[in-house]
């Protein structure tokens, strides 16, 4: 019988339908790897956690029972430490070339998003661009605020936005050129395992748009139309003796024979002792965890009506988010759902209304991006709140209750009893490249 064990920092459908879950903050998470290995016996693996030894042992002793037919997987959000940890105990249990499959990245060049951007800015700022093109990309409203790239793009001799919108990083550029959407388009794109596929149009574009690759290829100095430059891309490497027959059968099944990623054969190069990770959270310490919203993800879906209707899972909520909080910490700073606080970063601050959840680790706020668009369409602008916009945390951290149930009324003052707690935020090593998945708070 099969067995799921969950150790997560906010709830999510998975945990929820595990057999067993462990709800830690996600400061935390990476203890309890260090000391599962170590119950493990994987070499290098030094640590116990005494007040969770019960749980971590059952876990350790369900693994070794079924070696080779197990597998342990650490979410994206947690540092690459703890993924190294991760790999070395799936080696160690024999689970490599079993139900753990290695292969070539399927990203040809990997980028460290947060840097080139902190780079582009740079250039922008020093007059060095002269032509600035994004592609299907809203940087204004996505990236971090202390990057300042709103008041760069400014800075670029000439800037041109393509979208499907004309959203907060389109009002901002010189030209807009209207995207087709992806189903009016042609392209190709490969799947996790590397398995490639043609993308055709469902429909003619309806209102006149123009598709990526139609842009680039013009900024090339060709005038291909989409189709005929994904068909020579695909007939520039192939090898056999009937192109078009195989263009038509790949077309048609949907799927690009052969294109699969082999497996590849890895060993470890490093034992668990000479991993770096990060320190775990203090025992009296507050998270704030910052998650894609389930519905609009990064608020690229903004716009879509029947997202924002559609209720999130587990809190069922709909056309906003919110800071969601664990009934022990709702408890102990006299919260209620629907309680509008402000985190102050430094001399910036954060608005969100609280929402009580039961399965919330204690310590632990996860609030949702995506929301508090202005440029979103119709539909999409107003509604929210905006994480992307918190400052990186310069000073002290404070998390502030300013007014119970005053979710987003309008010409409503500050004018309820709050309660103040001082919050230490994270480093941007803890962090990684991308935006902050947790920062620790300290009382």
């Amino acid at each position: 019988m099969n067995r799921l064990y969950v150790v997560e920092s906010t709830v999510t459908v998975t945990g929820a339908s595990a057999d067993h879950r462990l709800p830690l903050r996600a400061g935390e998470i990476g203890r309890f790897v260090v000391a599962l290995a170590a119950a493990l016996g994987v070499p290098g693996a030094q640590g116990s956690w005494p007040e969770h030894e019960r749980w971590i042992r059952a876990v350790a002793e369900d693994l070794k029972a079924h070696p080779g037919a197990c597998a342990v997987l650490a979410g994206p959000n947690q540092p690459p430490a703890v993924h190294a940890l991760i790999h070395l105990i799936n080696y160690h249990l024999g689970n490599v070339g079993k139900t753990v499959v290695h292969t070539e990245p399927i990203e040809q060049h990997g980028v460290r998003y947060a840097q080139e951007l902190a780079q582009l800015v740079e250039e922008l700022n020093a007059g060095a661009v002269e032509l600035l093109v994004v592609l299907d990309s809203n940087p204004v409203y996505t990236a971090p605020q202390d990057v300042g790239f709103a008041e760069a793009l400014a800075r670029a001799k000439l800037s041109v936005h393509m979208g499907l919108y004309l959203d907060e990083t389109g009002s901002r550029c010189d030209w807009h050129v209207p995207m087709t959407h992806s189903l009016e388009a042609w392209g190709d794109v490969r799947a996790y395992d590397g398995t490639a596929t043609i993308v055709q149009p469902l429909i003619r574009p309806l209102y006149g748009g123009v598709s990526p690759l139609e842009l680039l290829e013009v900024l090339a100095g060709g005038f291909r139309t989409p189709y005929e430059i994904v068909r020579a891309t695909w007939q520039e490497g192939f090898a056999g003796q009937d192109f078009e027959f195989w263009w038509r059968k790949s077309v048609h099944d949907g799927v690009v024979p052969d294109t699969q990623a082999a497996p590849l054969e890895v060993f470890p190069v490093v034992d668990a002792a000479g991993l770096m990770l990060p320190a775990s959270s203090s025992g009296d310490a507050i998270e704030i965890n910052f998650r894609p919203d389930p519905t609009v993800a990064d608020g690229r879906y903004a716009n879509n009506a029947w997202l924002q209707e559609t209720p999130k899972p587990i809190t069922k909520l709909t056309w906003d988010n919110a800071a969601l909080v664990a009934p022990a910490l709702a408890e102990r700073l006299d919260l209620q759902n629907g309680d509008l606080c402000e985190f102050h970063f430094g001399g910036g601050k954060l608005t969100a209304a609280v929402w009580i959840l039961p399965g919330q680790p204690d310590g632990a706020v996860t609030q949702t991006l995506g929301y508090g668009r202005q440029q979103a369409g119709n539909v999409g602008s107003g509604t929210g709140f905006n994480a992307l916009r918190a400052p990186e945390p310069g000073g002290p951290l404070v998390w502030k209750r300013v007014d119970r149930c005053a979710h987003r009324q309008a010409g409503t003052g500050w004018s309820a009893p709050s309660t103040t707690i001082a919050l230490r935020g994270a480093t941007s090593s803890e962090r990684g490249p991308s935006r902050p998945t947790w920062r620790t708070l300290a009382r």
